[in-house]
């Protein structure tokens, strides 16, 4: 069947100085049920394997607000304008039907937010063979000085993607925020548009171990080198024995929030009085840049990834734009 929603929200909306500040504000919550799911464990073998492998199950909910500020005024012959715009969400599983009784709580989806990601847990680097010999490693691959240690969640001695994943963070952005603003003042406009997110991670796929022979990113110049050289940066292998570099785990989530200048564009729009006498009513010639600056913390190409997982995608470019409107 469909899945259900129930749906709650307040606001107010407020302008003062004959509209030129205005305020709107939506607190809301969505509760969703009974979302259509595909579902494989958790049966009992009494039933001996008959059961619908889908079924009503899933329970979500989503809480946050929307704010939008505007602001706009006339000085003389100046004239200038400005808004911002920020959103907050919160979104968890309720009820995750992947979770059966057996899931531990380091794995569990149920009560986590939305856009968790799963993986092992790493904890530094092996510096010695001594500090090896008395940790927890995964029996089914080498281990070496330089390679990463990751954390045994269960406790049992070895490391295992089965009993050793955890949620490594929510790769959905809590914070969304948007700036405009720009001016006109005899003729000159300008006019710049910001937007940006925080609170969300990402997964750095761009270390390709599957073709050895291409471009690697800056960090690897960091790489481990001998004990003590660094505690964050494995070693460096062509072959990969221990996919230090292809397993998942958080060495690979990084921070994905940024605050990118998506658009600023400068014109100028030349006195009817010169235009007149060549039959053009309106000319208008402008610059704008698209993308023109970006500031983050993440180190690959670009944060602005649609599913949140960077396998070396081309990134947005950098555009500069030189232009002429002309209205006769």
């Amino acid at each position: 069947t469909w899945e259900k929603k129930l749906s709650y929200n307040v606001g107010f909306d407020f302008s003062m100085w004959n509209g030129k500040l205005s305020m709107e504000v939506d607190a809301f919550y969505n509760y969703v049920y009974d979302m259509l799911t595909a579902q494989g464990s958790g049966f009992p073998p009494s039933m001996g394997g008959y059961y619908f492998n889908s079924a009503n199950v899933n329970e979500v909910d989503y809480k946050g607000f929307d704010l939008t500020l505007s602001h706009h005024n006339t000085v003389g012959d100046f004239f200038y304008s400005m808004k911002l715009i920020w959103s907050y969400t919160y979104g968890r599983w309720l009820k995750y039907a992947g979770d059966s009784g057996n899931t531990p709580d380091y794995q569990r989806l149920t009560g986590k937010q939305i856009g968790s990601k799963i993986g092992l847990v790493d904890d530094g680097l092996f510096q010695t063979w001594e500090e090896i010999e008395n940790s927890a490693t995964d029996l089914t691959r080498p281990s070496y000085p330089g390679y990463i240690k990751y954390v045994d969640m269960n406790g049992d001695g070895t490391i295992t993607a089965e009993g050793d994943r955890a949620n490594l963070g929510k790769c959905v952005p809590s914070w969304t925020f948007g700036f405009n603003a720009g001016f006109d003042w005899k003729g000159i406009d300008f006019s710049m548009v910001w937007q940006g997110v925080a609170g969300n991670k990402i997964f750095d796929a761009t270390r390709r171990t599957d073709i050895p022979t291409m471009n690697q990113p800056k960090y690897v110049l960091n790489r481990w080198t001998g004990e003590g050289s660094t505690n964050e940066y494995p070693r460096f292998t062509v072959t990969d024995p221990n996919q230090n570099w292809s397993k998942a785990s958080d060495f690979f989530i990084k921070d994905a929030s940024y605050f990118r200048l998506k658009n600023v564009t400068l014109g100028y729009t030349l006195p009817a009085k010169w235009t007149n006498k060549v039959f053009v009513k309106k000319l208008r010639v402008y610059v704008a840049c698209e993308n023109a600056l970006t500031f983050t913390k993440y180190d690959g190409f670009d944060p602005e990834i649609a599913d949140y997982v960077d396998r070396g995608i081309y990134p947005q470019s950098r555009t500069v734009q030189f232009g002429a409107s002309i209205t006769f």
